[in-house]
């Protein structure tokens, strides 16, 4: 990639045709609940979901849309996954995304957490590994500035940056990216007023949602150690968060909302609660067995 990185203008480049949002859905950053937002704006037939995709393999994004019949690569309004910046290009789309950021140093601990509790992770063992040592044997590239890797889309050109070697450059790139190709973007410590701005600027319909993938929140507190560590660790990721919400809050301002009242966007109902996320077990199982069936059958 070259290292003339574009302008960085205060609005996104809207897209010259129509195409496909893109969801890059950062892990552990409150991405699940998102899902549930987005599952109620479109229909199944129109959303592709790819969450068995590693970021640094775009080739497995290319294989599965090409794998689509043509009419439902016509009709898709959303893509969405775990993978970087860059997917676009697999499918031959403009680059119009959405996605949620976190606290750097608070998301590796919860993906920490959540892999130690998690019997189908990848990383196995994990329960009797103390996050210092995870951190230092350098088994999860995602701990090391996982979403400056995404946002800039480095690793989407085939090369992985070793674990400690992402560059002020890769900083950049996923700044100018953030600002001109994220029609929307949210915060997660800020759900609610994120979701008030996605559906402003994506012109969404309802936004109410469910508590997705909670982690549960009794564990014991970290030392000053570990903590220094993580965001020694993280350093361009912790830039890359302060410069998100600076940018989020000139967005909600130039949306006319008001960034000191906090909204409430979760249902009262019960009865709403129930449905949505009976609607939402079923989305995602009936996805799982068409998964099964092979790349043809995935946005049905």
């Amino acid at each position: 990639m070259s290292s003339c990185l574009p302008t960085r203008s205060k609005t996104w480049n809207k897209p010259s045709s129509a195409g496909p949002l893109f969801y890059l859905h950062i892990p552990k950053a409150g991405g699940s609940s998102l899902l549930g937002v987005v599952e109620s704006q479109f229909a199944a037939s129109k959303m592709l979901v790819m969450y068995d995709v590693d970021f640094r393999a775009p080739e497995d994004i290319s294989a599965i849309h090409s794998a689509l019949p043509k009419k439902k690569q016509r009709q898709l309004g959303l893509i969405a996954g775990h993978f970087g910046f860059g997917a676009h290009d697999q499918v031959g789309a403009q680059p119009s995304y959405f996605t949620m950021l976190r606290e750097p140093t608070a998301r590796v601990i919860s993906n920490y957490r959540h892999m130690r509790r998690n019997p189908r992770s990848k990383l196995r063992g994990l329960e009797h590994v103390s996050l210092d040592t995870f951190l230092d044997e350098k088994q999860w590239i995602d701990s090391d500035n996982g979403q400056v890797r995404r946002l800039s889309g480095f690793e989407n050109e085939g090369r992985c940056v070793p674990f400690g070697e992402c560059t002020l450059e890769m900083l950049e790139q996923a700044k100018a990216n953030l600002t001109q190709h994220f029609p929307a973007f949210g915060i997660m410590e800020q759900f609610d007023l994120s979701l008030l701005l996605i559906q402003r600027n994506l012109g969404w319909r309802d936004v109410r949602y469910t508590r997705e993938n909670n982690a549960p929140s009794h564990a014991a507190p970290l030392s000053q150690k570990t903590m220094e560590k993580l965001a020694q660790i993280n350093a361009l990721d912790i830039e890359l968060y302060a410069f998100a919400k600076d940018l989020f809050l000139e967005r909600v301002r130039q949306a006319g909302l008001d960034p000191s009242v906090t909204p409430s966007l979760q249902p009262l109902s019960f009865g709403f609660a129930t449905k949505h996320k009976v609607r939402l077990r079923s989305r995602r199982l009936r996805r799982a067995a068409l998964r099964r069936l092979g790349p043809r059958f995935r946005a049905h």
